[in-house]
């Protein structure tokens, strides 16, 4: 299969696919080692270490195609014919088209709280390019087919390191605890570049952090970026009291997630260099680098108490009570990342940075009973 189904803007009702899939086309490769290491210090005590480093290779990307490099362009390529010979366009062929202008990070709100990392940073003036229509013209058309294929000239290093300490359950204590630390880092060619502008998630710097979550754009987790914690750790235990008491603590904390603003910049087909189906041309251009502003970092403690109550024979209920999130903290987990809203010439919309999505649920209390028999 040479193609993969789309929709052609300039043919709607087509059945016919717009775009291709390379004919040297291979599954993204992962190589990852893992070393790991404990030793026991006493019979109930042990400490450990694991290291990791991972490398992600051959991803995939659809790059316009060049269709000068389609002898008859595309409509005349023949099926099963390998598309060894067809080339992308160019990043030359991007014209820098505007930057957007220096501003400092502010809140969506006037009058509220603020609680938005890097309020008053002034943001770097960050070019933006687009396809300049006089040159792309004869390269592509309102189609703007692509070609699904590996990525030349970008990888991906993960190197963490994580020591641990268990205390098994002796001498009415037990423990378990870890930490770890993580690095997870780009490597961007030349040659990995089709559009020069560096939108959001820095996708043309090379070394800069990976981001990666549950969403990167919109929906309910857009602005959750996990794997951007360098560090983490957890430590929880337990000590059995006399009587058949029993109190137990958990402890989890984290570096806060990655915050990367961004500008959006809508460049009409009116404006010099515009698009060439008058269609909108929407860019989301990083600001700063992706990792240079966070959310706050988390500590989030948890108690229980409980007891054991023996009514008999093999039936005993065991009734507790625990608080969750003892401290109380109520740190935001996501914040709207949208500075502005540029229409070229047409004029601006208002940031709606620093809306809060979503903080740490409140302190809850919780009473339970379990019954064994």
């Amino acid at each position: 299969m040479l193609f993969a189904g789309n929709i052609d803007p300039a043919n709607p009702t087509s059945t016919a696919p717009t775009d291709f899939i390379s004919t040297d086309l291979e599954a993204p490769i992962v190589d990852e080692y893992l070393l790991g290491y404990e030793i026991e210090i006493a019979r109930d005590f042990t400490l450990g270490v694991n290291a990791t480093v991972r490398e992600r290779d051959q991803e995939l990307w659809a790059p316009w195609i060049d269709y000068t490099t389609i002898s008859g362009g595309p409509s005349a390529f023949v099926h099963g014919t390998s598309t060894s010979g067809i080339g992308i366009i160019p990043s030359s062929a991007y014209t820098a088209l505007g930057s957007m202008a220096t501003g400092t990070v502010g809140c969506f709100s006037s009058t509220g709280p603020c609680n938005l990392d890097g309020v008053g940073f002034s943001s770097s003036t960050q070019t933006y390019y687009i396809g300049d229509a006089a040159i792309m013209g004869g390269l592509t058309d309102a189609a703007r087919r692509s070609i699904l294929q590996n990525r030349p000239g970008y990888s991906e290093d993960f190197e963490s390191v994580e020591l641990t300490a268990t205390k098994r359950l002796s001498n009415r204590w037990m423990l378990r605890a870890f930490v770890s630390f993580q690095d997870w880092t780009k490597n961007i060619a030349a040659n990995a570049i089709q559009n020069p502008t560096n939108n959001v998630g820095d996708t043309t710097l090379d070394g800069s952090d990976v981001i990666a979550g549950g969403a990167t754009s919109s929906g309910a987790f857009g602005d959750v970026f996990i794997g951007t914690s360098s560090w983490q750790y957890n430590i929880n235990g337990m000590y059995e009291l006399p009587k058949n008491f029993r109190i137990s603590a958990n402890l989890n904390g984290r570096e806060g997630y990655a915050l990367p603003y961004f500008g959006r910049v809508d460049q009409r087909a009116s404006t010099v260099g515009g698009p060439l189906d008058g269609l909108l041309s929407r860019q989301n251009i990083q600001i700063g680098s992706v990792t240079q502003f966070r959310t706050d970092d988390i500590m989030v403690l948890d108690l229980g108490v409980s007891y054991l109550l023996q009514l008999g024979g093999d039936t005993t209920v065991d009734l507790g009570i625990d608080i969750f999130n003892v401290l109380d903290d109520d740190t935001i987990l996501q914040l709207e990342r949208r500075m502005a809203t540029t229409y070229g010439a047409s004029g601006t919309s208002g940031p709606s940075a620093g809306r809060i999505d979503e903080a740490l649920s409140p302190q809850v209390f919780r009473l339970s009973a379990k019954v064994t028999f």
